[in-house]
């Protein structure tokens, strides 16, 4: 079992090996991966040889085994079947992204408590939010996406964890409370901004 760490940057190597395989590219050296992903290439060796993948001396990795290789590690091999929760302007955004297909990943459903939006919508069924628990029982989801505003983001995210719900990308400006066996990935696009100009500045 590999490091939340390690297991991010993972992802980022398979992200810079699909773009690689698109790009025409058989085989890879540690070099090239890391500097898509800007790290050097002893850690990128160093990764590899943690999950048992190892280059050939005169021509690197073979792209295709690596994105295999990773997909297994990840259980990309099936489909990721998420839902998300909060059909505003982020929700609606967020199903309509074209490269879910390509990742396996599939919106099941979406949630809302406004009438309004309580329909179909890019295809994916909109309910509402009191019909979460028994879709999210019938369906084995595992993971939810939150968007919701964040003066009910925590009570949501506990409706969500009664229901079974392991892991959560939440969007809602807060910091959510957890049981320790459920993970939260807290993305602020505000703070992702910040940082952006901060790091902007200094360079």
């Amino acid at each position: 079992m590999v490091s939340r760490h390690i297991s991010k940057r993972l992802l980022y190597y398979r992200s810079a090996l699909v773009h690689l395989e698109k790009m025409g590219f058989e085989y890879v050296y540690s070099k090239t991966i890391g500097e898509e992903i800007g790290v050097s290439p002893d850690v990128v060796r160093k990764d590899f040889s943690n999950i048992e993948i190892r280059g050939k001396r005169k021509v690197g990795y073979k792209v295709s085994d690596l994105i295999r290789k990773l997909d297994e590690m990840f259980g990309k091999t099936c489909c990721f079947e998420i839902i998300v929760v909060g059909m505003g302007n982020i929700g609606k955004a967020l199903t309509k992204y074209e490269d879910y297909l390509s990742e396996r990943i599939k919106i099941l459903g979406g949630f809302d408590i406004n009438p309004s939006r309580i329909k179909s919508f890019n295809e994916i069924p909109i309910m509402h939010f009191n019909e979460v628990e028994a879709f999210v029982a019938k369906n084995g989801i595992k993971v939810a996406v939150i968007t919701v505003p964040e003066i009910s983001a925590q009570l949501v995210c506990n409706k969500l964890i009664e229901a079974g719900i392991k892991g959560i990308l939440n969007f809602a400006p807060v910091m959510l409370k957890v049981p320790d066996d459920v993970f939260v990935k807290n993305i602020s696009i505000a703070d992702e901004i910040t940082r952006v100009f901060y790091h902007a500045r200094i360079n």
